[in-house]
């Protein structure tokens, strides 16, 4: 038996078991592709092998792929680059909660620019934090990314391609606007050890193509659960994960080296009792650890923090409106935030979700804590020079306390802030606050594409459009 806990994960034998038997999966079991052509196709490369339905990867072409892992991963779930702290707004939420009427709706256009503004003047980057549903099927996608190009420098470059179609009018799009890639994504690891040959049928489609779907992204997005798709114990749930993320980045570049990819895991642990994903808890941190340190050891890379089913505004609901809030909530929000933290995460992902939705007032209020928390990352620095203690305590004796003490005004405002949270007594006036302050940025908000961007991002939007509801 191996015992784990929340001060201490993986010893360096144990990763380094992890990471040779990783090789070993992908050399032995392999991962499923459903596709015939796909399967000769990739029998026929150099390293691969294919056994009945099986894609088999050899070792050393495995590890080719990893050092070209760690220069170009686009997966928006880690540290970025540049060692900034950075936040991501919820994956692509269908809902809006509107914190004027307290109605949570299908979110109109309106709607998602306002979420998409203040997103971008947050500095997030990542997916949008909306999926437009009030319009057409065969347009949400297109509409979504459109509205994110617009009001945006960063946020939506990750959103789903539905079909084909969808995946080459993303492209187009994003390629109007100048923005960098990805301009859509795939996620194609199933668990257990599957890829979805829909996907790569894609990508193999265009191989030969000179409109191949650049600035698509292919890979995982690995998100096994323990006693349901994945092992139950450590170390085989994370051999597993790392060796479908392994294989969902590689295969499709084998398909098309123009293609880029991105190779990450994360998964949630499963509640046996009620056959759901459990809600966060100790256990959950203690993955979270363990699921670092094994992505360090292959790729030399973090893994951001995930606020969004921590669900804190719908606490504050739960609880006394004469309350501050929900205990629950504070508490799990700040161990969630520390852990990640102190974890070396820089990246934190869902901020501003609600329920399967964006909040303005959850991303404000969020946004707060974040800020808060990672002013301490670098260290607080305090005064100190020769005497100075002494002296202080010296000159304080005449008011029997330091409270007007110059050195305690110089640091009164270390312990006024977060700008929010700790500065309301109740929800109330907490969610008033957040509103407004909200509201006020978008106000303040002036990104805007330029005016002949504009119009080729309208004209490609528009023929996106009529292609995709041609016959509808």
């Amino acid at each position: 038996m191996i015992t784990f806990r929340l001060d201490g994960g993986f010893t360096e034998a144990q990763l380094d078991q992890v990471y040779s038997e990783t090789f070993q999966v992908l050399e032995e079991i392999g991962v499923e592709v459903g596709d015939d052509e796909i399967r000769q196709y990739l029998g026929e490369l150099p390293g691969i092998s294919v056994r009945g339905t099986r894609v088999c990867y050899a070792p050393s072409l495995v590890k080719e792929w990893i050092e070209v892992i760690k220069e170009d991963n686009l997966e928006y779930a880690y540290n970025r680059k540049d060692g900034r702290i950075r936040m991501v707004g919820p994956y692509m939420g269908q809902y809006y909660h509107d914190p004027d009427t307290d109605e949570v709706r299908l979110a109109t256009g309106a709607d998602m620019s306002l979420a998409v503004k203040l997103c971008d003047a947050l500095d997030f980057y990542g997916p949008s934090p909306i999926h437009l549903q009030t319009v057409p099927p065969p347009v949400r996608q297109v509409t979504t990314f459109k509205i994110c190009v617009e009001n945006s420098r960063e946020v939506g470059g990750w959103g789903p391609a539905a079909t084909e179609k969808d995946g080459y009018w993303l492209c187009q799009i994003g390629e109007a606007a100048g923005r960098q890639p990805p301009h859509c994504c795939m996620e194609i690891p199933i668990s257990p050890l599957r890829l979805n040959h829909k996907a790569l049928r894609m990508i193999y489609n265009r191989r030969n193509q000179d409109d191949q779907l650049t600035g698509m992204v292919l890979g995982g997005g690995v998100v096994p659960m323990p006693g349901a798709t994945a092992p139950i114990f450590a170390p085989a749930c994370f051999i597993q994960s790392m060796a479908e993320a392994l294989a969902a980045y590689i295969t499709p570049q084998l398909i098309d080296p123009r293609v880029q990819g991105y190779c990450s895991f994360g998964g949630k642990l499963f509640d046996l009792r009620r056959m759901t994903p459990s809600i966060m808890f100790p256990e959950t941190a203690l993955y979270t650890s363990l699921v670092r340190q094994v992505i360090q050891r292959f790729l030399g890379e973090t893994m951001g923090g995930q606020l969004a089913d921590v669900g804190i505004m719908k606490r504050f609901e739960d609880y006394s409106v004469d309350g501050f809030g929900s205990p629950q909530a504070t508490l799990e929000l700040g161990f969630r935030i520390a852990l990640d933290i102190l974890a070396g995460a820089r990246t934190f992902l869902g901020v501003g979700g609600y329920g399967d939705g964006f909040c303005p007032v959850t991303a404000v209020i969020e946004a707060d804590l974040v800020n808060h928390f990672t002013k301490f990352i670098a260290g607080c620095a305090y005064r100190y020079e020769p005497g100075i203690n002494l002296r202080t305590m010296t000159e304080a004796l005449e008011d029997k306390n330091y409270l007007a003490h110059p050195t305690t005004l110089e640091y009164r405002e270390l312990y006024l802030i977060p700008e929010l949270v700790f500065r309301h007594d109740t929800r109330p006036e907490l969610v008033a606050a957040a509103w407004e302050k909200a509201q006020q940025i978008v106000a303040e908000h002036d990104y805007a594409l330029p005016e002949d961007v504009q119009r080729n991002v309208t004209e490609v939007y528009e023929a996106a459009c009529a292609d995709l509801l041609e016959g509808k």
